[in-house]
């Protein structure tokens, strides 16, 4: 199922949004337990461009995007590997509205 990031994107920004894979005990992760070696974003559908991708403490995969069309929803898809081989994808989706 598809995750959706609640803060919306507007065009003109340079946002980070981020997918936490291994979570916590009370809310855990796809990963949860597995720290993760790699991250990789791509833009499944949408005008977005993805700028720059990071991982924060092994865990969360962040994505710095631009752009997108007024009214859209993008939708991005997250692909990680973790230490211990598990692979795992999340797609999410990004409102792009004006503020």
């Amino acid at each position: 199922m598809a995750k959706a990031w609640k803060r919306p994107k507007d065009p003109e920004d340079i946002a980070d949004y981020g997918i936490d894979f291994v979570g916590t005990e009370d809310a855990p992760g796809l990963a949860f337990g597995n720290p993760v070696s790699s991250a990789n974003y791509t833009v499944v559908s949408g005008s977005v461009a993805i700028a720059q991708q990071s991982l924060v403490d092994n865990s969360v995969a962040v994505v710095r995007t631009t752009g997108g069309a007024l009214g859209e929803t993008c939708e991005l898809r997250c692909h990680i590997v973790c230490d211990d081989g598990q692979e795992f994808d999340q797609t999410a989706k990004l409102k792009i509205k004006e503020r």
